[in-house]
This record gives structure tokens, sequence and C-alpha cells, in this order.
């Protein structure tokens, strides 16, 4: 079938050509309640480029599970990295069962399997991560005066250990309320200490993660806290911690709002405080290399400022080259003088190390500023940290 896919120049500039295709397409995703919401977002923006595929039978849909969903038990830097959420959905697009897939971002792997490419990012949805607390905690928070008051923000935090002219604060965007559904409090948290955005927990307080990222950032400022292995879907692991299997846990934003669950959140962390893992809240989408005709179809709605971030942060990771067990930290953004602010963490899951550092630069040159902040950062931490 023959499938004519004008684009509109009048917003890109730009026009797909007229493409022949087998339909439906074979899209490929996590079996996961947010996996396939996002892929169904995706699918509808698709359609929303397009409208004559509306009346339709284009898409079909294939749940894969995959080894990162089934082993639950285990963190993945256990059983083999983050990578585990995609290696059997890259299987299936190789050997041609599926036609492209859609991922969460942070999921990928930096380096992608051979004749495996990234053909697009969407929109990104809130980087930030949001610290939820379980009923018991959240009540003694309540009690003590600890939790932010509802539609308080967070403070913009100066990155540490900026290089040389290029320190500079990551401003919380002023229409983004940093405390959601929360309890009020008796006085606001101070911030100018990022320890403070934890005052709410107890002192050691047990913190459900999977994430060394997250239990890096989490020790530094608050030494006391302990951890525990929190894994599964997002529905899951809330239902874990109301349960009382940890005191609190964190998760990230974009996944609680794409399942309409963000007033599951008691407070939003500002990227200065926690720095988000590489590509999260990004949706990427991969093909096989040689379908360029398909390739060109999904690059036509690629969202130019996900791919600028995206690329800064995956150039940063991948400069990095650490193992799955070293907690790394990557967020871009774009500043309102439109060059592109990237800030990328690296730590000890144990808290003895930490290094946090911020590079301004052209969009353009995204590629050039993660490489260049990642042997920036890789320089000054201990060798054994990238094992």
């Amino acid at each position: 079938m023959t499938v004519a896919q004008p684009y509109d120049p009048a917003s890109h500039g730009i026009r797909v050509q007229t493409h022949t295709r087998t339909l439906p397409l074979r899209v490929g995703t996590r079996a996961s309640p947010l996996a396939l919401a996002q892929t169904r977002a995706f699918l509808a923006e698709l359609v929303r480029f397009c409208p004559v595929l509306r009346s339709m039978h284009v898409f079909e849909e294939h749940a894969i599970r995959t080894t990162g969903d089934a082993v639950q038990d285990r963190r993945l830097t256990d059983i083999g990295g983050k990578g585990l959420f995609a290696k059997e959905i890259h299987e299936a697009l190789a050997d041609g069962r599926i036609d492209f897939a859609v991922h969460s971002l942070k999921d990928l792997e930096t380096t992608l399997p051979p004749g495996i490419v990234l053909a697009c990012t969407l929109k990104r949805e809130d980087a930030r991560d949001a610290l939820i607390l379980g009923p018991g905690c959240a009540e003694a928070a309540a009690r003590a005066g600890r939790v932010a008051p509802a539609g308080g923000r967070l403070d913009p935090v100066a990155p540490t250990d900026a290089l040389a002219g290029q320190s500079a604060p990551m401003p919380t965007p002023p229409d983004r309320p940093c405390a959601v559904a929360a309890p009020p409090c008796r006085e606001p948290l101070n911030l100018a200490d990022p320890g403070a955005a934890f005052a709410m927990l107890p002192p050691g307080a047990l913190i459900g993660t999977a994430s060394v990222r997250r239990q890096a950032q989490l020790l530094h400022a608050r030494p006391d806290l302990r951890i525990t292995t929190l894994r599964g879907n997002v529905q899951g692991r809330l239902a874990k911690i109301g349960q009382g299997a940890c005191d609190a846990s964190l998760l990230a934003l974009a996944g609680l709002r794409r399942l309409a669950l963000a007033d599951a959140a008691t407070l939003v962390l500002d990227p200065a405080v926690m720095v988000p893992a590489a590509g999260q809240g990004i949706v990427g989408v991969t093909v096989r290399a040689a379908d360029e005709e398909l390739r060109q179809l999904l690059g036509a709605i690629e969202d130019a400022e996900a791919s600028h971030v995206a690329t800064a942060e995956r150039a940063l990771l991948a400069a990095l080259d650490g193992s799955c067990r070293t907690p790394i930290g990557g967020y871009a953004h774009v500043l309102a003088d439109g060059s592109l602010l990237l800030t990328g963490l690296v730590a000890r899951d144990d808290r003895s190390f930490l290094l946090r550092r911020s590079l301004q630069g052209a969009r353009a040159d995204a590629a050039r500023l993660g490489a260049a902040l990642g042997a920036s950062l890789r320089a000054d931490s201990p060798a054994d940290l990238f094992a």
C-alpha cells in the first residue's frame, strides 16, 4: 500500500516523500504499563502528524517481556545493566519481527547493537525525580513540620565544582510547582543546603531504590539514610511503598505524569539537588539502520530540543564509559539565550566520592559539550570508578 505522508512546511519547513510500506507496521515495546502508555502516545503523535493514517490499521503493537522486567529480585547492576530492558526488543528488531521500537531513552545502552540506530526522540517530559513518602513517614513528617507546603518550590542551587567560566545556577521553571498534594508545614524548607530537600525524611529512614545514581546522591546529602532494593513497574513500587516496604522512594516524575499518577509525589526535586539520569523523560525510537524509508518517516517528527539535549547527555555517558555500577547523572537543558547547559555527575554509591560539573555552549555543539564534560569528570575521578 502506498501512503502519502505530507509534512507541514509551515511548522517544520520540510516535506516527507511518499512511502511504500507493507502494513501494519509492527512496533515493539516493553510490556510494562508505562512502556505501553508511552508507545501509544507516540503512535497517536504519528497519526496526528499524518491524519490519513486514522482510517487504517497501520500499527501492530508487540509487547515484549525483557530480562530486565523478568528479574525483579536483584538490581540491574547485578544482572548485566540497563541494556537488559532493550535486549530482547532489539533482537526482535534485528530479526525483522518488528519494524521499530519505542523506549524510555534512559533505558537504552549508550552504544546500540550493530545495525540498530536511534531514529528520533520525542519532546521531553519533566526530567526531575520525585520523592514519595510512605504513610508512616508522611505522617511523621507532617507532625514534625518537615513537609513542604503544597504549591511550594525548590530554589535553584548552583552546581558544585563547575568548569572554569561555566558555573551557572540551574533555574526551576517558574510555572512548575515542586510539591504535589503535600500536607502543610509550619515553615518552609531551607534549600540553600541540598540536604534540606530531604529534611522530611526522619533519621535512619529506609529508602527503597535500585538506582545507584539516586543512592549516591541521597547518601551524600543524608549519610544516615538506609537503602533497600525496590524494583518493579511504577504501580508496583507505589503499592510497596504504601504497604510499608520502605519509608520512602524516588521515581521519575515523567513516568508518574504519563500514568496520571503525579499526585503520588510528595516532593519534586530540582535537578540541582538530584541530577537526573541521562535521557530521563525522553522517549526514543529505534529502527534498523538499513530501513532508510522508516528512518525518514520517524525522523520527521523528531523534537529538535530533545535531540540536542539527548545528544549531549548520551555523549557524556559515552565519554565516561562507566560500568553499570557507576553512579552517573546527566542533564541538559536549553537556556533563555538559546544555549545549552549540561550538568554531569559521577559518584560512589557509598557517599565517599561525588563530583558534579557543568558546561555551557551552543546547541549545535551538543556532542562536543558532552564529550568535553565527560572527559573532565573522568580525569578528576578515581580511575577504579570506571572499571
